[in-house]
């Protein structure tokens, strides 16, 4: 199972994105993720296990 919550996989999306490989669209979605993730562990929702359910 991938870890759909995992900063890097955005990053690389937004910079592929940055040097032209993909869409301005991919950028904007990545970017949107990323701010998905932060907000989340902002509000107390730290990262998950591979089940779902929160660690700690």
């Amino acid at each position: 199972m991938i870890a759909t919550s995992t900063p890097p996989l955005r990053v690389r999306l937004m910079v592929s994105a940055s040097v032209g490989l993909r869409s301005g669209f991919w950028f904007a979605a990545g970017l949107s993720w990323l701010t998905h993730i932060a907000v989340d562990r902002v509000s107390g929702f730290g990262r998950r296990a591979k089940d779902g359910w929160r660690r700690g």
